[in-house]
């Protein structure tokens, strides 16, 4: 659950008379999570009274009360205690009171018996925090049928709503690639991520750039010494013994079960693991263990005592520690923070032995080496890169080591300098001066011009005899023209290309993304899908980060095309939480920014999916070739939260015509069909037709001859084609064009019930079109105000009398919000806040 949800949990058991305990780890967010509370039901007009537990005090009866304002005599008298308990319910007002205790293992037995006596008693509901690393305040909670406990434990946070959260906190915005790292240390969890932060901001390990108020990590560790204070707090409720395990484990390293338990014995590794200080992470056959929050591993690595750190390593077998894991198809918020982590880790270990084989043997191999190496780190200077640059002018090679250099470097200048026409000159130029590598460095360079410019309109390399090439130059040349017969919107003869080796790099992603797009283009969306996740899962097997990035976006992509919108909206989210580097893989980059973007605005988060779209922007990149890579896509989705048509359909229309003239056909038909769907008049239908005619893809040629259809509101031809979709397995899109048919149908009060009658069995025969379908519209603050109210059961009269507003006044609020969200029952708004409104 995220935290809007929590808190709405919160609220309803405190509301039905129940007492509830929050459980978190140290820096969880339980203040804050209290604070929410209390300004609810302040809101609300109760009276809201609020206890402190304060470790120094734990021994002195009556210290969180008298400090609370409650007691005034501080001693163990009997009289005291009465005193304090009659001064206590002096201020309870019968069913509008809450007690609200945090730190509550830290508090007085005195203060803790009076309070737990009066809830039960006087039925008053309480809300209390502890800290998950102790174990619970001796005295137990009311046990009485009115005030039955319901515990709720606070888990870290996912990436997407750290980023949220930390950016509110610290009121600026994070460049991902930092925010990633800050993930990865605080295990998600808020208060120690705000603690890095701030920690790092002031060791000049983090900088707010002057130009754009971005904050971005400077180095290649956020660690500071200034940390240690907060680890040993941290760490303060274990026995020495415990602290000696963690150590050790955290100088293991990665590790799976079997190995750890060589060093530390099982008992301690489950003890550690009940009190959340160690994670286990299912990693296949395997489970790796990881020290928990991370930031205590930077603490023991970074840890002053030599000598200790040195015994340690001499008892640990580095030969039984497990190199390559496979992660884990479905991890939870703490899991998955490891596994970044972990990614991380093995991104820093690749650069570091590509820096050091670059030392070492300086040549124009392992230079190659070196940029790919750092292209996938984010944490590398552009200094260190320039050097690389320089450094590598006047080395000497074989024509096939100087072909691969100037191909990551055209690359990287294409890709970080916004600079692609000179890197087609480049390649043109190495083309020249390396003849043996001529057709694969021109393949190359067409690639780049696709991409950032325009597709060619004949293939430049027909009179080229693949046959006489090396294997590579050969596959370089067949991937560059299957490339360009994709974008032209003629993936089957993109297959046949595909199709004349068994033997691609299997590795490759850039292989991999046209494999798995030509599937998209020939309406096979959920065999590209599958594809998509066995390379994904393959990635994760390798920790490799940049071909995760790769497979999440293509896995994602291809959800979407399936109209599977939660598992495109979990992938786009792990995904941005490695961190989004812009290099190696530009496009991978562009899609899941750009797929942000669109799930944002799918939560009614406008401002959220504008700042996506800023930060796409600034990268200089403009719209990727194929499908999935536009604005335009998030732009049209914005124009429709404004409730304008006109103006989405009219921006798909131009971002159409814009891909059309770079001779991206493909991306082109779905951008004009999508116009289409939103406003489907002849007059646009005959705009673009004849456009359409000359794509080939069995996807667009489907869609078109619903949209051909839909414009002349043929019913039952519509129909027709539907149930062809439904029977060649594409029923998720059958339901999305039935559905939106009906919508336009219905808006035109059209009289045409055989049609409405075909279109709704289209529905049924398909099945359910996915989770999500509610509308995403953006809710204003008094919406939002109106709505969280709703979701946790008050009544009209009691909203009406919490804003100081007239009943009449609440259901107009109420009836406007169910019609904007879509919404036909009152649970619909919590369903709302809990699906979309409030994820992060």
């Amino acid at each position: 659950m995220t935290r809007s949800e929590q808190f709405l949990v919160v609220v309803d058991v405190l509301q039905s008379g129940r007492n509830v305990e929050l459980v978190g780890e140290f820096g969880s967010g339980r203040t804050h999570l209290l604070e929410r509370v209390r300004e609810h039901f302040i809101m609300m007009g109760w009276q809201v009274i609020e206890v402190t537990g304060i470790e120094t005090f734990r021994n002195s009866p009556l210290v969180a009360l008298s400090i609370a304002g409650v007691a005034g005599t501080l001693d163990a008298r009997s009289s005291s205690h009465v005193g304090a308990y009659r001064a206590l319910l002096d201020q309870v007002h019968q069913g509008r009171t809450i007690f609200i205790v945090d730190d509550s293992d830290s508090l007085d037995e005195a203060s803790w018996g009076i309070l737990t006596s009066l809830s039960s008693r006087a039925h008053v509901p309480m809300v209390v925090s502890r800290l998950k690393h102790r174990p619970p305040h001796q005295t137990t909670h009311p046990t009485s049928g009115f005030s039955s406990m319901f515990t709720l434990e606070l888990q870290p946070m996912g990436y997407a709503e750290l980023e949220k959260s930390l950016e509110e906190l610290v009121q600026t915005k994070i460049e991902p690639g930092t925010m990633s790292r800050i993930f990865a240390k605080s295990g998600g969890t808020i208060g120690l991520a705000e603690t890095i932060y701030s920690t790092a901001l002031r060791g000049g390990r983090i900088v707010v750039e002057a130009e754009d108020g971005v904050a971005r990590a400077v180095g290649t560790s956020l660690w500071l010494p200034a940390l240690r204070a907060v680890a040993d707090t941290i760490l303060q409720p274990l026995h020495a013994d415990d602290v000696v395990a963690l150590k050790t484990l955290a100088l293991l390293g990665p590790a799976d079960l079997a190995t750890a338990m060589k060093v530390v014995p099982v008992e301690r590794i489950l003890s550690l693991e009940e009190r959340s200080f160690l994670t286990l992470v299912n990693a296949g056959p395997a489970r790796l263990v990881t020290v928990n929050p991370p930031l205590l591993i930077e603490h023991f690595r970074h840890d002053g005592l030599p000598a200790q750190r040195t015994i340690l390593l001499d008892e640990i077998d580095h030969s039984q520690v497990v190199e390559t894991v496979s992660a884990p198809e479905e991890v939870g918020m703490r899991e998955t923070a490891a596994l970044i982590r972990l990614l991380h880790e093995r991104a820093r270990l690749r650069t570091l032995k590509a820096r050091e084989g670059w030392r070492q043997r300086p040549s124009l191999r392992t230079a190659t080496q070196f940029l790919a190496a750092l292209e996938a780190d984010n944490a590398h200077s552009i200094d260190e890169v320039n050097a690389l640059f320089n450094d590598v002018r006047g080395l000497t090679g074989t024509e096939s080591d100087r072909a691969e250099w100037e191909v990551v470097h055209a690359m990287h200048i294409a890709s970080h300098h916004g600079q692609a026409d000179e890197a087609v000159r480049l390649l043109h130029a190495a083309a020249e001066a390396l003849p043996s590598e001529r057709e694969a460095l021109i393949a190359r360079s067409l690639i780049i011009e696709m991409t950032f410019f325009a597709a060619p309109e004949k293939w430049p390399l027909d009179d080229v005899d693949i046959s006489v090439l090396s294997l590579k130059s050969r596959q370089t040349v067949l991937y560059a023209h299957a490339h360009w017969y994709l974008q032209r919107g003629a993936p089957d003869k993109a297959a046949g290309l595909l199709e004349t080796y068994d033997d691609w790099d299997a590795s490759d992603p850039q292989v991999g993304a046209l494999i798995i797009y030509t599937q998209i283009a020939l309406g096979s969306y959920n065999f590209g899908y599958r594809i998509a996740i066995d390379r994904l899962r393959d990635a994760r097997a390798d920790l490799d980060a940049s071909r995760i990035r790769v497979y999440a976006f293509l896995a994602a992509v291809s959800a979407l095309f399936a109209r599977r919108y939660d598992e495109s909206e979990i992938l786009v989210a792990d995904a941005s939480a490695l961190g989004l580097p812009v290099g190696g893989a530009p496009s991978s980059y562009i899609g899941i920014t750009v797929l942000s973007a669109y799930f944002a605005v799918r939560r009614g988060q406008r401002g959220l999916a504008t700042q996506y779209l800023a930060e796409l922007d600034s990268s200089g990149l403009r719209d990727g070739a194929l499908p999935g890579l536009h604005r335009a896509f998030v732009y049209s989705r914005l124009a429709l939260l404004e409730g304008d048509i006109t103006a989405a359909a009219r921006i798909r229309r131009e971002s159409g015509d814009e891909l059309w003239g770079r001779r991206c056909e493909l991306a082109a038909g779905y951008e004009y069909l999508d116009g289409i769907l939103l406003e489907p008049t002849q007059d646009a239908w005959d705009q673009v037709k004849d456009r359409i005619a000359t794509i080939t893809s069995p996807s667009i040629v489907h869609i078109a001859e619903f949209s051909e259809a839909f414009v002349r509101r043929d019913g039952q031809a519509m129909v027709d084609v539907l149930q062809t979709g439904i029977n060649i397995g594409r029923a998720a899109e059958s339901v999305h064009l039935a559905r939106r048919a009906m919508t336009q149908l219905r808006a035109e009060e059209s009289s045409d019930d055989a049609a409405l009658s075909g279109l709704q069995a289209v529905i049924d025969a398909g099945g359910p079109i996915g989770a999500g379908t509610m509308s995403g519209a953006e809710l204003t603050p008094r919406e939002r105000e109106v709505a969280e109210l709703v979701a946790s059961g008050m009544s009209n009269p009691m909203i009406a009398e919490a804003l100081v507003v007239s009943t009449r006044t609440v259901e107009s609020h109420i009836n406007k919000l169910m019609k904007k969200i879509g919404a036909k029952r009152r649970q619909d708004i919590r369903d709302y806040l809990l699906a979309i409104g409030n994820r992060a």
